[in-house]
């Protein structure tokens, strides 16, 4: 019983005086710290910490204070009070758990590159976009895409659209900056793919997608400083 109680929130101490409490009925301090073989002084604050939880209710004698356990019924409010305390605990640190992993550098987390060959591949490489928590920066082909997969961008913006995932591309660049591969900068990954070669990668590590991450945001900056030139 005395392990239940422990498991249930009490400390072993307050267990073992609770469950001396139980066994005597009604008792002064001294017989209930000669029962639960915890110090008198000790027995006082163990008491104090059990009528809190309401579990143990006490009285002044003409002589001295007597103390009784509630009854038994008084455990499960008990545990009910723990169980809703430890589900707002839990709230609260899944509402901290993005900022706890801002600032979380694991050391053994290294930079991880996946390859990927012929169609399929590259197929794979587009789907892992639409996983995006954050808004895509797209540095897009010059190829025409649709001449490649047929039919599959039309169903792959669909499922953006439904997704939520809002994509930034850089768009009408000048023709010396045209390419034939594809960048997508997003979460913690970039994503290369060039429809020539039928070939691409996924780079995954914070620190080298935080880098690309803002060289797309000045390449973006100054795209839009040319169009506005052009006009």
């Amino acid at each position: 019983m005395l392990e239940k109680l422990i498991e249930f929130g009490l400390s072993e101490k307050e267990a073992k005086v609770y469950m001396a409490l139980l066994e005597l009925g009604e008792a002064s301090v001294t017989d209930i710290a000669r029962k639960a073989r915890v110090t008198r002084t000790n027995t006082y604050h163990l008491l104090g910490a059990l009528s809190s939880y309401d579990l143990v209710v006490g009285e002044q004698g003409d002589s001295k204070s007597m103390f009784r356990a509630q009854k038994p019924e008084k455990l499960l409010a008990f545990v009910r009070a723990k169980m809703n305390e430890a589900a707002n605990r839990y709230k609260e640190a899944e509402t901290l758990m993005p900022e706890f992993k801002s600032i979380y550098r694991d050391p053994d987390q290294k930079t991880k590159i996946r390859y990927f060959d012929g169609i399929e591949g590259i197929m794979s490489i587009y789907d892992d976009a639409l996983s995006a928590k954050s808004k895509i920066f797209s540095y897009p082909t010059t190829e025409d895409r649709d001449a490649i997969l047929p039919g599959f961008f039309n169903e792959y913006n669909e499922k953006k659209a439904k997704k939520g995932v809002e994509t930034e591309a850089l768009k009408n660049l000048p023709e010396r900056f045209s390419t034939s591969s594809e960048i997508n900068i997003y979460d913690n990954k970039i994503a290369v793919v060039s429809l020539k070669e039928k070939t691409g990668f996924i780079v995954e590590g914070k620190e080298v997608t935080d880098a690309f991450k803002k060289m797309f945001i000045l390449a973006y900056e100054r795209a839009r400083q040319y169009d506005k030139k052009k006009e």
